[in-house]
């Protein structure tokens, strides 16, 4: 999968779902349009509630990758990727953390 495909399964694993922005954009977003009034529920880690860059985010910068992370430890599926992604933090390289997130994500959508 590429950089961007990876980007928009970590948005979706964090909640955030797949919208078309009014210009044609496609996107993801932490707008509920079901809710009555403002309907936001969460935003991206730099503040935002609408995510469409997937050339930014997820996999260069620790301040986005680290609550994927702390996610990824909260769903309490203790599995070979889950000590893998304990593992990969030693390493203190987001390439490697990345690519161990995505694979822990792909593992636990098909357990689900």
């Amino acid at each position: 999968m590429s950089i961007q495909e990876n980007n928009k399964l970590i948005a979706e694993f964090m909640g955030a779902i797949p919208i078309v922005f009014s210009d044609g954009t496609k996107g993801h977003s932490f707008w509920n349009y079901d809710f009555d009034g403002e309907g936001r529920y969460g935003s991206f880690p730099d503040g935002s509630t609408n995510y469409f860059d997937y050339d930014k985010g997820y996999h260069t910068s620790w301040d986005w990758l680290m609550p994927v992370v702390k996610k990824c430890f909260q769903t309490g599926d203790d599995t070979y990727e889950w000590d893998n992604i304990m593992d990969t933090l030693f390493t203190c390289d987001i390439d490697i953390v990345y690519a161990q997130v995505v694979e822990f994500i792909n593992q636990y959508n098909k357990n689900k």
